[in-house]
């Protein structure tokens, strides 16, 4: 018994090994893949020394039936998680390639328009000003970015029209 658990358990980490070995060719984490293909195709190939002892008699080699379960399960838990993890890398990498597409497109039309675009942080500082800005204000973007409106406006602006305005 504990003989066809060692053998399932060889094939279920080869089957891991090949598994993440595929996420290096089909996502971005090429050399992390790798390191840990490589790792399970070792893995693999302990556990099957172990097992061609078991099955060639070396030394009247026997293997622990509990270890084997335990051994079998980590497989087919690594395996489980290798084919969860591939679908939602590749979803990850598809959304950021979309949000590329969407910014670069962005980007597109506020340098098509004639007025001025601009954004603000999660801090509200100046994170992005549009190639017409500087040509409208005459203002140059170092100027701005990274900045906060009211770090910037200038002395001749009211304080009462700014409160106001804010």
């Amino acid at each position: 018994m504990s003989t066809m658990v060692l053998g399932l358990s060889v094939v279920v980490q080869a089957l891991v090994a090949f598994a993440a070995l595929r996420l290096v060719v089909v996502t971005r984490f090429r050399v992390a893949w790798a390191l840990i293909s490589s790792a399970l195709f070792l893995m693999t190939v302990r556990r099957s020394i172990t097992f061609y002892r078991v099955i060639a008699d070396e030394n009247a080699f026997a293997p622990d039936l509990v270890a084997e379960l335990v051994a079998l399960s980590i497989s087919v838990l690594m395996l489980a998680g290798v084919l969860w993890i591939g679908p939602l890398l590749r979803a990850f990498d598809r959304a950021n390639q979309e949000l590329g597409a969407r910014q670069a497109e962005f980007q597109a039309y506020a340098e098509a328009s004639s007025d001025y675009f601009w954004a603000t942080d999660e801090q509200l500082r100046v994170s992005y000003l549009s190639e017409e800005f500087e040509r409208i204000t005459d203002i140059p973007a170092e100027r701005l970015l990274g900045r906060e409106r009211g770090e910037v406006v200038p002395s001749t602006v009211d304080p009462a029209a700014w409160r106001a305005h804010l």
